[in-house]
């Protein structure tokens, strides 16, 4: 050991090549831009800062290299903020995740090259120095790898967190009135569209597939974490029956959906919108995972509505619980009647009993309701659907006792 320095041989030695490969970090630099324009990825630097940007983050990291050499394990508390900055200026930018990592990669297999060169002219290659140099070098270099990947990988969410809010309040602009700038979200507006609300997560490849089957484009988010509102725009409206065929038999059981009526241009693109959400609410009914809206028009409309909804109870429901057995055997027979299309026998073949005792029933419910069923036969229709869906809330039932 020197008695000035108190360096060991080996530690002189490896400050020593620490500082001949400082003293050629502008061929290494040169070399690493030589190397990734043999790979075409020179012209992709430009959108990240241009060269003279990617110059600096090179030498942070070759700096960064040389002080693991100097400082060892030591150095790994300290990443360079220049690459830093890169890493999230490339998720910005979208270049791909394995593409940095690749740059880097092929930047230190240039920077150990340099090393051993440097290594051997100084006759370090068996040496014990040159294995406690490139332990350290390569912990940190894994390390950076590491740093690099983490802060991508949070920048790219925070980036698509960010870019999915503007689509978002950009969509939400557009539904109430805003007119849409020339292809400022990639979708065609003077065109049929499909208003759809699905409930589920990764829906996109469903959505991707329904849209591809009508030849149309599609226009898709989250506003909420499981929740995708969609639109596919086609150059004319598709047939009723490609319209029931548009979802699959198979899908997930936890996958809901409920899709609007095609609609022309943007009014049309607003419109089909809303019927999506309307009938939204009746996917949660057993056995109905998908809704159309022209299918349930009047029930996803009287869902939403404040009169509407405690009336039918009020008027019809709670009367006809007021019968015999909670009034089940009386709805049931309504039903019947109602899907005979008002034949007294063809309900009774339906419900296997007599044609005298669907008549009696039917007085019955008339005696109820205190009315001919003929000046209400569409109200009490509607009443006896939302009462087979189990979907009347039980605050209608409370404002119902006004």
């Amino acid at each position: 050991m020197s008695s000035n320095s108190g360096l060991t041989s080996s530690d002189s030695a490896r400050l020593h090549l620490a500082a001949q490969l400082r003293e050629r970090i502008a061929d290494l630099e040169a070399a690493i831009i030589q190397r990734l324009a043999a790979h075409g990825d020179v012209s992709s630097l430009s959108s990240e800062g241009g060269l003279p940007g990617i110059n600096k983050v090179i030498r942070s990291a070759l700096e960064y290299g040389i002080a693991s050499i100097e400082f060892g394990e030591r150095t790994m508390s300290s990443p360079p903020t220049e690459v830093l900055v890169h890493a999230r200026e490339a998720a910005w930018g979208s270049v791909p995740v394995q593409t940095l990592v690749l740059r880097y990669f092929s930047g230190y297999c240039l920077f150990k090259d340099f090393l051993f060169r440097e290594a051997e002219s100084q006759g370090l290659e068996t040496h014990l120095a040159l294995r406690q140099v490139i332990g350290p070098a390569d912990r940190c270099f894994e390390l950076l790898i590491q740093v690099i990947g983490d802060e991508y990988q949070q920048e790219a969410r925070k980036w698509k967190r960010s870019r999915d809010s503007r689509k978002l309040d950009r969509i939400k602009a557009l539904l109430a009135g805003d007119i849409p700038e020339a292809n400022e979200l990639g979708y065609v507006f003077d065109a049929s569209h499909i208003g759809i609300v699905g409930v589920g997560s990764n829906l996109l490849p469903l959505l991707k597939e329904m849209a591809r089957s009508l030849s149309g484009s599609l226009l898709a988010l989250n506003p909420l974490p499981d929740q995708t509102w969609a639109w596919i725009g086609t150059r004319t409206p598709p047939s009723a029956f490609d319209l029931r065929a548009l979802v699959p038999e198979d899908l997930p059981d936890s996958v809901r959906m409920a899709i609007g009526s095609p609609a022309p241009r943007l009014p049309g693109w607003r419109h089909t919108h809303r019927q999506a959400l309307l009938a939204l609410p009746l996917t949660n009914v057993r056995e109905r995972p998908v809704v159309h809206y022209s299918a349930v028009a009047l029930l996803a409309s009287a869902l939403r509505d404040d009169v509407l909804l405690p009336s039918l109870t009020l008027e019809y429901l709670k009367p006809l619980r007021a019968g015999r057995d909670g009034g089940l055997t009386l709805r049931n027979t309504l039903r019947a009647y109602f899907s005979a299309s008002g034949n007294v026998s063809s309900a009774a073949a339906l419900l296997g009993v007599k044609r005298h005792t669907v008549t009696n029933r039917l007085r019955s419910v008339e005696d109820l309701l205190g009315r001919p069923l003929s000046t209400c036969q569409r109200q009490l229709e509607l009443a006896l659907e939302l009462d087979a869906l189990s979907i009347i809330p039980s605050q209608v039932d409370e404002r119902a006792n006004f």
